[in-house]
């Protein structure tokens, strides 16, 4: 794996000094996290926000959120989503507003209820059949399908970025790879699905002959427990029949924007790339040290207990948040991009040194810089018994309106 970042990188450089001085890249900066695993500290949620606001959800028979839901934020709306259900709800009142879309296979039918926002036109796409995207606006309209893959699914977990005229796609295959012939899972296609260009894997092919033998699926409110943001989704474990395993979250993270660029980080790679002019060149690199995972090893977990991946990046203008799992225990850190200062703590949570009510632990951040996470009602309940001496007024009022059948409370931190 080394090696082949090290000519990966040798011929960006040779690329680059083919142009004037001017045009040379930046070298990506480093973060480091062999350093910082060795002198873990406290994370602080004044370390990346300043203000936090709480919003629980309108709880009506028409807006029932089922179990393991999962939340997206963008613009004023509030999307919950699970396997069956989208419901959107207002960002200010958490007042319901619609639903959209449905479960099955009839014209505007979802597989699923997973989703993507095109943060440009504000229409979400979800996973349809067949390889299909199925495209809606936020008032709840249909507007078609679009194919994007052969086929999307459980053992082909992907995911998707949008510009003005592009779906940028990546999608593995939780199966080994068969043969030596490189793959090509990122893929750029115009709106219609049309293949633009695409950027063939950056991961080393690893010929083998083995069977999948069993294939687990753990929901994604325990497997966010145990693996971190990478489980909102879900986990998968693929076992093969030579006892090796591998594991994928069920919906993939490795795309994301920031300030319009379209950034790809994928689990066995400890780099951040930039995708420019159909190109992946290096933004930031997390330096593993001794603690570095081999990609060529990615089938070999028992032997592996003690390395690094990073599973899981969320970035806004001033911060990188990471997650990643060493021993069975994930761990959360913070790469401030102005100081270039790392910090790593064990566990998932931010203590809350803003208001003091429960720790922190955002689960995503959208296009205005803001975090959001998404608690159960029983929840924060199970923890107010807990902290008899946190008054439930002022911005904490919501918590007379709610038991344990209210629909969840989602947190706003910025």
């Amino acid at each position: 794996m080394k090696n082949y970042l090290i000519t990966y990188g040798c011929a960006m450089f040779l690329l680059a000094s083919c142009g004037s001085p001017s045009q040379q890249p930046k070298a990506p900066g480093q973060i480091d996290i062999a350093g910082k695993i060795e002198s873990l500290t406290e994370l602080k949620a004044s370390d990346f926000i300043k203000e936090i606001n709480y919003v629980a959800l309108e709880t009506t028979d028409s807006c029932l959120v089922n179990e393991n839901p999962n939340i997206q934020v963008f613009k004023n709306n509030i999307i919950v989503n699970t396997n069956k259900q989208c419901l959107v709800f207002d960002k200010e009142s958490g007042k319901f507003l619609r639903s959209i879309g449905h479960i099955g296979n009839d014209p505007g039918g979802y597989s699923e209820a997973t989703f993507w926002i095109d943060d440009i036109t504000g229409e979400l796409y979800f996973i349809g059949w067949n390889g299909t995207l199925m495209r809606y606006d936020l008032q709840g309209n249909y507007l078609g399908d679009v194919k994007v893959a052969p086929n999307l699914g459980v053992r082909n977990p992907a995911c998707f970025v949008f510009t003005d005229s592009l779906i940028v796609s990546h999608q593995l295959s939780l199966l080994p790879i068969q043969g030596n012939e490189k793959k090509s899972p990122f893929l750029l296609l115009d709106k219609q699905g049309n293949v633009i260009d695409s950027i063939p894997s950056l991961l080393p092919v690893i010929p083998v002959t083995t069977n999948v033998v069993r294939l687990n699926i753990l929901k994604s409110e325990k497997a966010r427990e145990l693996y971190g943001n990478i489980g909102v989704h879900g986990m998968m474990t693929a076992y093969f029949n030579n006892d090796d395993a591998i594991e994928s979250p069920r919906v993939l993270s490795t795309l994301w924007k920031h300030n319009g660029k379209v950034r790809f980080k994928e689990a066995y790679l400890d780099t951040i790339y930039t995708l420019s002019e159909n190109k992946l060149s290096p933004y930031l690199i997390f330096n593993t040290g001794k603690y570095h995972y081999p990609a060529e090893e990615r089938y070999q977990q028992k032997e592996n207990d003690e390395r690094v991946k990073i599973d899981y990046v969320m970035e806004s203008t001033t911060l990188i948040i990471f997650q990643f799992r060493q021993r069975g225990e994930v761990y959360t850190g913070i790469y401030n991009k102005d100081t270039q200062i790392t910090q790593i703590a064990k566990g998932q949570n931010f203590v809350n040194d803003i208001d003091h009510f429960m720790p922190l632990n955002p689960r995503n951040c959208n296009t205005d810089n803001e975090y959001v996470d998404l608690v159960q009602a029983n929840t924060i309940l199970e923890w107010m018994e807990e902290h008899p001496e946190v008054n439930p007024d002022g911005k904490f009022s919501f918590i007379k309106g709610i038991n344990e059948e209210s629909n969840p409370v989602v947190i706003l931190m910025k």
